[in-house]
């Protein structure tokens, strides 16, 4: 698989229809190049796999230009933070559906996290992250009534709160306990 790719790899080759990125099983190491996924050739993509690379972190802006994107797959890598502005559009722009951030090193994700799909039926997966920051206001601008997020955490010991009242929580379980 590939170790890194560079920013500039996915323009110029005529990728105007693409609608379907599989860039799953890589090496891909750190983070990804900035402007990786801008220009005009990608501007149908709607679907991206990123899973299963060794990815740390999400950078500002990193998926800001894919207007028609509707689901991203980023579980089974290391990522351990995200930029507040990684998907960085305005909320009306957005058609995401379905985010895969499963089985990754995520402890804290800050409040202005999943703003930007605040308006999209969307699906967030958190499952097998090590969680034990949640901004109180992190899922607030989840206004969307089908917006539902997964979690199933490994521990809640260094949970002092989790204020879920006024929600319409789907699933939400620990390895020893389940609520839904």
């Amino acid at each position: 698989g590939f170790r890194s790719i560079e920013a500039n790899a996915l323009s110029g080759f005529g990728f105007a229809s693409l609608i379907e990125l599989e860039l799953s099983h890589n090496h891909f190491e750190q983070e990804l190049p900035p402007g990786l996924f801008s220009g005009p050739s990608l501007t149908r993509l709607s679907k991206i796999n990123l899973s299963h690379n060794q990815l740390r972190f999400l950078a500002k802006n990193t998926f800001k230009s894919l207007t028609n994107l509707q689901e991203l797959n980023l579980s089974h890598n290391l990522l351990e933070r995200i930029d507040k502005d990684a998907f960085n559009l305005p909320a009306a722009e957005h058609q995401m559906r379905k985010l895969d951030l499963s089985f990754n090193r995520l402890s804290e994700l800050e409040s202005k996290t999943f703003e930007p799909f605040s308006l999209c039926p969307i699906t967030i997966t958190l499952t097998g992250n090590s969680v034990d920051v949640l901004d109180e206001n992190l899922f607030k601008d989840l206004s969307d009534p089908n917006a539902r997020v997964i979690f199933h955490l490994r521990s809640v010991t260094n949970f002092y709160s989790l204020d879920a009242f006024y929600n319409e929580l789907v699933e939400f379980s620990t390895e020893k306990s389940s609520v839904i």
